[in-house]
């Protein structure tokens, strides 16, 4: 899928905390079932947003929200099936968009496959039919909308209800943000039926997560090494910025590089590693996160 950037030269994005956004269309195992709450994600899918899952519901949510957007789009309605996600910063609400608009495109057998990113200050005080001129043919990601202002986002709206919107537009930020938008223009929430909050990963998750990627590099976080692995979490976990799967591989990542320079490295039976009757994995210690 192309992601490109909106500025004043329209260029492609480029960002390595997108990148993997930037795939061509995985081969759907399951799809839209033509129903409310019958899409299932596919196992490839399902392995993309692998992180957003680990939070107990999120695999429904997701499911339930591209269902109502495909139901939407299939009743020919032009000026809905559009999308709100709220998170934090560093959630990763652009690569979930992402990968949500993959899906509703696939399942709709076609479009552009191109995608219009784009931060909420960018836009104001742009024309914004002009703006949809430019990305014709494309869907529209707003970050951080809640930098948008009132002027802006009245000709946002009014644009949208006209159809000059050819794509999905997806609004994101954070939930305050959000939900003043819709106090103060209500009538926005017909362009948007349906919405996604993105919730924080525990540090216990991230560390299952971390646990899991380690264990597909052939290494076992257990014990002493999971309490140390837990403490390490909550040093890089800053109040300014969210922690994001790319900090948990590089956390085990280090760890392992420790311990590859250590002479006889324990191997622990693991019963699911290596199949469906286990396997032995290499045993991080303590000192390999210090």
């Amino acid at each position: 899928m192309e992601v490109e950037e909106i500025d004043d030269d329209y260029r492609e994005y480029d960002n390595d905390e997108e990148s993997a956004a930037e795939a061509s269309f995985p081969e759907a195992e399951e799809g839209y079932a033509g129903e409310l709450t019958g899409y299932r994600l596919s196992d490839t899918m399902r392995k993309e947003m692998y992180e957003f899952l680990l939070v107990d519901g999120m695999e429904e949510n997701i499911c339930n929200a591209i269902d109502s957007i495909l139901a939407i789009k299939e009743q020919g309605d032009v000026t809905g099936g559009n999308l709100i996600i709220t998170g934090d910063t560093k959630s990763g609400k652009t690569f979930l968009s992402v990968e949500i608009i993959k899906a509703i495109t696939e399942a709709m057998g076609g479009g552009s496959g191109k995608v219009a990113k784009v931060q909420a200050e960018a836009l104001n005080g742009k024309n914004i039919e002009k703006v949809f001129e430019k990305i014709a043919d494309s869907d529209l990601i707003v970050e951080n909308v809640g930098y948008l202002d009132d002027a802006t986002l009245s000709d946002l709206f009014n644009n949208m209800e006209a159809g000059k919107a050819d794509g999905m537009v997806v609004l994101e930020g954070n939930q305050l943000a959000v939900e003043n938008i819709f106090i103060n223009f209500p009538y926005a929430r017909e362009l948007f039926h349906t919405r996604l909050d993105v919730n924080e990963l525990d540090l216990v998750q991230w560390a299952e997560l971390g646990k899991r990627y380690a264990a597909d590099k052939g290494y076992s976080i257990e014990g002493l090494a999971l309490l140390a692995f837990h403490a390490k979490i909550s040093e890089v976990n800053k109040p300014t910025v969210r922690l994001g799967y790319d900090d948990i591989r590089e956390l085990v990542d280090k760890a392992i590089a420790r311990a590859g320079k250590r002479r006889g490295v324990k191997k622990i039976f693991t019963p699911n590693a290596g199949g469906e009757e286990g396997g032995y994995l290499k045993q991080l210690e303590e000192s390999d996160f210090m």
